[in-house]
């Protein structure tokens, strides 16, 4: 295994690494600014073309006044895609926009707002299932004009809005045209707690996985409760089971599940149960693997609980290298790469 610092900046959030058709590695941060959310948030590219040392490509949207959050990195056949939530730097005006290469990443074209992620929606990890469909799992406020607009007159952010609940559901698609949108659950806002508070808020950041054919996995993290959350579906994601909660602990902090291509599952997730929504709960930082689907967890590796945040960790497997290869940050400003050796457990 091996772990490096790639990238250094005053503000550095929610890295996400993927192999390039040509084989290059590409990365997609958020970038600048000091705190998140703010105006200075942007959208930043680094590339690698041997696999260890990376250069900044820099801001890929410079004409954007708006500011970032929540980017994904998508390689499809011969075409990549990153999909950005731009926003007033409140989180508000929230509008995903999708850029678009066919060249491995060396010039963009901006697609604009795609008609299937209406506003206030951001797309989280994708999936190919058995039947070649792509399937996206989604975060979703539903927030309507009217409610924005009393929210920019009071120079509010996103989560004092007024609503009903919070969904996270998925959509289905084969040719990135056309999409289908299933609901997984809706979290009901508790209205007790006054919407200026944030612990009324939830960031469910859902991660999917197939286990079987037609049997997928839903889990999300769900504020102030220590633990993360489970939905299953038998039927491809037209419908899910009721949300229960796993034994897994999360301290409100985004995780990730993959499928391994010879049928384990591995998970990045810092196993704390902290209930408090804050930053220094976000340690230790592990790598679980499971032969069974997720019921049992055979091999848990600390990766590291150096005192500081390990947060946001995403990546892909490396079939070629027969290795998983992820980033996470550190502290918020550091963007950290890891290489995993799949062979023989060796972790």
């Amino acid at each position: 295994m091996s772990i490096k610092q790639i990238h250094r900046n005053s503000f550095a959030c929610e890295p996400v690494v993927r192999k390039a058709p040509n084989g290059d590695l590409l990365v997609v941060t958020m970038a600048e600014g000091l705190y998140e959310p703010s105006l200075d948030n942007k959208l930043f590219l680094l590339r690698s073309t041997d696999g260890e040392n990376f250069k900044v490509i820099g801001n890929m949207l410079p004409e954007e006044k708006r500011a970032v959050t929540t980017p994904e990195l998508y390689v499809i056949d011969d075409k990549i895609y990153v999909f950005a939530c731009m926003h007033t730097g409140k989180q508000l005006c929230w509008e995903t926009v999708m850029l678009v290469s066919e060249d491995n990443g060396y010039t963009w074209t901006n697609k604009g707002k795609p008609s299937f992620v209406p506003n206030y929606m951001c797309l989280r990890n994708m999936i190919q299932n058995e039947d070649g469909e792509y399937i996206f799992a989604y975060q979703y406020f539903p927030i309507d004009e009217k409610e924005e607009t009393r929210l920019v007159s009071l120079d509010a952010n996103v989560f004092h809005a007024d609503i009903d609940y919070i969904e996270t559901g998925i959509l289905k698609t084969r040719d990135m045209v056309n999409f289908e949108r299933f609901v997984v659950n809706r979290q009901m806002i508790d209205k007790s707690i006054p919407k200026e508070k944030y612990e009324r808020w939830n960031w469910p950041e859902p991660t999917i996985t197939e286990l079987e054919k037609d049997h997928l996995v839903v889990l999300t993290r769900r504020n102030n409760t220590g633990y993360i959350y489970r939905n299953e579906s038998f039927d491809g994601g037209k419908t899910w089971t009721e949300t229960v909660k796993t034994d897994i602990p999360n301290p409100a902090n985004k995780f990730k599940v993959y499928k391994l291509s010879d049928g384990r599952i591995i998970l990045l997730n810092t196993p704390n149960n902290a209930k408090t929504n804050q930053y220094e709960s976000r340690n230790p930082f592990e790598v679980w693997l499971s032969n069974d689907n997720m019921k049992s967890w055979y091999k848990k590796i600390r990766l590291t609980d150096f005192p500081g945040l390990f947060a946001y960790p995403d990546g892909f497997e490396n079939v070629e290298t027969n290795e998983f290869i992820f980033t996470f940050e550190f502290n918020r400003k550091d963007v950290y790469l890891v290489k995993v050796d799949l062979k023989n457990d060796k972790i």
